[in-house]
């Protein structure tokens, strides 16, 4: 069983930010959640193998620390905290 490449970029949010990953092909979830376990967004969306990008509208939140978690077909792949 191949390992599926994933990597979440992403540090500094705009009000469009784009959560760059690249699975293999199937079903995508980003969530992001702030530090006290509230989820505040989710994207879910199909995707192909390679590169794809996902865009977390952040415009309405307020400033603080995030968590991003990127699930490909229902298994967590990756996470990663970004800043508001």
């Amino acid at each position: 069983r191949k390992p599926v490449a994933t990597s979440v970029h992403g540090v500094v949010f705009n009000p469009s930010t784009g959560v760059l990953f690249t699975p293999k092909a199937g079903f995508a979830e980003v969530y992001l959640y702030d530090m006290s376990g509230n989820m505040r967004l989710a994207v879910t969306t199909s995707v192909s193998a390679g590169a794809n990008g996902v865009s977390l509208n952040s415009e309405l939140l307020p400033k603080g620390l995030y968590v991003v978690k990127v699930k490909l077909d229902g298994k967590l792949v990756a996470a990663t905290r970004m800043v508001k």
